[in-house]
C-alpha cells in the first residue's frame, strides 16, 4: 500500500540518507540491494528494477532498530525524550545543553550556555515546557524548553557534582529532585512565579490589621523575647516556647524587638462570596474589649 511504501521511504532515509546525499548513484548500487526482505519497497524494486544486484545470504527480515544517529563534538552524558516524543535533550562534556528534533536529528534549540562544568544530567518536565540540568559545577538550572531561556537558577546547595536530576510528575507543583556526589538527595521547590504581596495606594482597598493582645494585663515585654536559631523556636522571658519557625524562613527573621513574622508565601483571602455592606471595613472597633 501507499502508506507502507511511505514508511519504508522514511526508514530508507534514516538508514542510508547520508550515502544517498554523498553519492546518489549508490542508491541503486549499494543501498537498494540491502532492503529488508519484508519491506514493501523491496517488493516493488524486485518487480520493476532491471538491475540484477542482490544479496545472496545474510539479508535482514526487518528494518534495523536504530533509526537515527545524532553526532556531537563532545562526550554526551545524559539524554531524554520530551513527553510527546518529538524532541531529545542532551547534556555534554562541553558544558552545553542541546535540544534536537527526534525524527530528523536537527538541532532545534541551543546550545544552552550557563553551566561552568560538564552537564551530567538533563530531564524534561511532565508538560514538556521546561528542562532541568545538573552539572559538575554543583548547580542546577531550569530552562525554557522552547526558547532555551534560563528560567530559574543556578540553584545552589550541593557540595559535590550533581549526578542526577528529575522533575516531579504530578504536575501540581514544580519540584525537582537531585542526587549528588556529596552523598545527598535534595528536593527543590522550583516555581518560577513566586507569590507576591500587593500594596494598594488607595487606603480604601487595604485591610486594617490591628495589634492583637489578650488584654492590658498580659502584654509582653518584647525585649525579653529571643530566637533560638538552632531549634527554630521563638522563646519568651521564661524560656516558654511561643512560636516555631521553619528552617527556610529563619534567615530573614530579625530579633529582638519584632512584633510579627511574615512568611515567604502570600496568603490569599477570597472575599468574592462575602456578604457585606458599604461600611464593612468599619466592623472592628479598637475601643471595644
Amino acid at each position: 500500500s501507499l502508506i507502507a511504501l511511505a514508511r519504508d521511504a522514511i526508514n530508507l532515509m534514516r538508514m542510508a540518507g547520508s550515502v544517498i546525499q554523498d553519492a546518489t548513484p549508490h542508491l541503486y548500487i549499494s543501498v537498494l540491494p540491502f532492503l529488508p526482505k519484508n519491506s514493501a519497497l523491496r517488493q516493488q524494486r524486485i518487480k520493476y528494477s532491471k538491475q540484477g544486484t542482490k544479496v545472496i545470504k545474510g539479508l535482514e527480515d526487518q528494518w534495523p532498530a536504530l533509526e537515527l544517529i545524532i553526532h556531537e563534538d563532545q562526550q554526551i552524558n545524559s539524554v531524554e525524550f520530551s513527553p510527546d516524543g518529538q524532541k531529545v535533550v542532551s547534556g555534554s562534556d562541553d558544558v552545553m545543553i542541546r535540544i534536537w528534533n527526534a525524527d530528523t536529528g536537527e538541532l532545534i534549540t541551543g546550545p544552552l550556555e550557563g553551566h561552568s562544568g560538564q552537564v551530567h544530567s538533563v530531564s524534561f518536565s511532565s508538560d514538556g515546557q521546561r528542562i532541568v540540568s545538573g552539572s559538575i559545577d554543583q548547580t542546577i538550572r531550569i530552562w525554557n524548553a522552547h526558547t532555551g531561556e534560563l528560567i530559574t537558577g543556578p540553584l545552589e546547595g550541593h557540595s559535590g557534582w550533581v549526578k542526577s536530576v528529575s522533575f516531579s510528575s504530578d504536575g501540581q507543583r514544580i519540584r525537582i529532585v537531585s542526587g549528588s556526589h556529596d552523598w545527598t538527595i535534595m528536593i527543590w521547590d522550583a516555581n518560577p512565579h513566586p507569590e507576591h504581596i500587593a500594596f494598594s495606594p488607595n487606603p480604601k482597598h487595604c485591610i486594617n490589621i490591628p495589634n492583637i493582645t489578650h488584654n492590658s494585663q498580659q502584654k509582653m515585654d518584647y525585649n525579653n523575647v529571643y530566637f533560638n536559631k538552632w531549634t527554630g523556636w521563638i522563646c519568651g522571658p521564661q524560656k516558654e516556647l511561643l512560636f516555631w519557625i521553619p528552617p527556610s524562613y529563619r534567615k530573614g527573621l530579625h530579633l529582638p524587638r519584632y512584633k510579627a513574622s511574615m512568611g515567604l508565601k502570600a496568603v490569599t483571602l477570597d472575599l468574592s462570596q462575602l456578604p457585606h455592606g458599604t461600611s464593612w471595613t468599619d466592623c472592628w472597633n479598637e475601643n471595644l474589649d
